[in-house]
């Protein structure tokens, strides 16, 4: 199997109101790259659609679109091995069994 290491990866994390989102702001006015969290602009989009995956209405869905919109984010970073900071929000919706 032909792993790809990214230890260049960083994930902000923290709680509600702790400045995570004002840190990746901070960190991108500063040049660095930045991934923000996923959820603010899927609700967004699935408002303004009249789209169901939204966490108070289809729960599953939203985590769904939250995985899949990570793991594109993740995925199309450049293997540049410049740090890349990540602002993670798809974990709290699954539930893990």
């Amino acid at each position: 199997m032909n792993k790809k290491v990214r230890d260049h990866f960083f994930i902000v994390t923290g709680g509600p109101g702790m400045g995570k989102t004002a840190i990746i702001a901070a960190l991108r006015e500063q040049g660095h790259i930045t991934v923000p969290e996923t959820g603010r602009e899927i609700i967004r989009q699935q408002v303004a659609a009249g789209g169901q995956a939204l966490p108070w209405v289809n729960r599953q869905a939203f985590a769904r679109l939250m995985f899949e919109q990570s793991l594109q984010d993740y995925l199309e970073q450049p293997a540049t091995g410049r740090p890349v900071f990540f602002r993670p929000g798809h974990c709290r919706y699954h539930r893990l069994s």
